[in-house]
Parts: structure tokens; sequence; C-alpha cells
């Protein structure tokens, strides 16, 4: 679903209202709604938009730390689809920094199966590098994902004016 905006508009936001400008009306056609409808809605947005929805996903979901992510997204661990699509939209926005992060915490998430946060000393380490890695790279996430957009804008946007 194409945003639709004034082409002066679209130009003065900051990376972070570039990336929620676009991403906007496909979560809210998707937000609350299960699992089979979103996956269907997902399979008509164009490669960009797919791209964009995962980073938002990412971005959205990890604002505490890499144990919010789990905790909100726990669903990936058993769905690989999804997770794999994670990747495949940090890789078409060229993070590649990013999909190593997420490389680690898949590797993190499979222990969790049996194991709490708290209980581990060498697992609370690993989450607080996690945390500190992921704070470091996600902003240079956004700039990659609106400098694509900048240059992509047609992916994303439908211009009025």
């Amino acid at each position: 679903m194409l945003k639709t905006a004034k082409r002066k508009d679209f130009e003065v936001l900051n990376d972070i209202a570039l990336i929620w400008c676009c991403i906007e009306p496909t979560i809210e056609k998707i937000r609350g709604k299960n699992f089979t409808i979103k996956s269907e809605f997902y399979s008509q947005l164009n490669p960009g938009q797919r791209a964009l929805l995962m980073v938002q996903m990412l971005y959205g979901h990890t604002s505490t730390g890499v144990e919010e992510f789990y905790s909100h997204q726990s669903y990936l661990l058993s769905n690989r689809g999804v997770w794999s699509q994670l990747k495949k939209g940090l890789q078409y926005f060229g993070d590649f920094t990013m999909v190593r992060i997420l490389e680690k915490m898949d590797i993190v998430f499979q222990s969790l199966k049996t194991e709490e946060f708290e209980e581990n000393a060498e697992l609370t380490a690993t989450m607080s590098l996690l945390n500190q890695s992921l704070r470091d790279a996600l902003p240079l996430t956004l700039k990659l994902v609106a400098a694509y957009i900048r240059n992509n804008a047609e992916e994303f946007v439908q211009f009025i004016d």
C-alpha cells in the first residue's frame, strides 16, 4: 500500500518520520490482525514495502532491548519464515551489520527455550552485549533505510502534487 504525500512534505521529514510515513498505512491495515491476515497482506506488498515492514517490526519492538523483542516476537522462533524475512528485509537495505546481530540473537533465542534471562550469568552478559550492539547499530539501520527510501521514493510513496 503506497502512502500518498506531497513531495515537499516528504522531503523535509527526518529519518524516523520518513520511515513511519511510508510504513504507517501498512501498520494500520495489519495491527491487531491474526497471522493469516497479516501474511496475506504481506504478500501483496512490493519488495521494498516488505523489507520496510520487517525493519519497522525490529525497530518498533526493540525500544527497551533484545529482551523486549524476544518477548513480543517469540513466534519468530517457531516460524522460521518470518525470521528469514526479517533478515531478508535488512539485506534489502544493505544492512549486513544488523543481519549479523540478528544471527547472534537467534543463537541466544534458541538457548532461551529452556532458560530465563535472569537465571544464567553468561546469558545475561551475552544479552547485555547484544543490547549494546543493537543500540549501536540501529541508528545506522535507520539511516540506510531512509536513504534508500529517499532514492527510491516511488516504491513507498505516491506523490500527489
